[in-house]
């Protein structure tokens, strides 16, 4: 089983003091995607990014973008997201996706392409 998921994340090494070690041991990392016609999850507020409304999105599949105002967002997780279509989820980098150290944070199907980019 080949399971394809994307996370455009630094490493802890990439943060390290030494630069030259944070240099061998990092890859480059990749470009967002550009996202294309998305769907919005929110209506501009905080209260309006919920795991129901993001699951919504996500079984959709496509380019998601989250629009839940211009300030840092937990969405606290009472159960994995689960996404079963070719999906990128793009956060705006104000977004966190918190399992609350009860449950992981996502389910990927099998031969799904799944990219997570810009989450705080």
């Amino acid at each position: 089983m080949m399971i394809k998921l994307r996370l455009l994340i630094l490493c802890c090494a990439c943060l390290s003091a030494d630069a030259s070690f944070a240099q061998s041991q990092c890859p480059l990392s990749e470009a967002p995607v550009n996202l294309v016609n998305p769907t919005l999850v929110g209506n501009g507020t905080p209260g309006s990014c919920t795991q129901s409304v993001l699951q919504t999105a996500l079984n959709a599949g496509g380019h998601i973008l989250c629009n839940c105002g211009s300030g840092p967002v937990t969405i606290v997780l009472s159960s994995p997201l689960n996404v079963t279509q070719n999906t990128v989820l793009d956060g705006a980098s104000l977004v966190t996706l918190d399992g609350n150290n009860l449950t992981r944070i996502i389910d990927k199907g099998q031969n799904v392409d799944f990219t997570l980019q810009k989450q705080s």
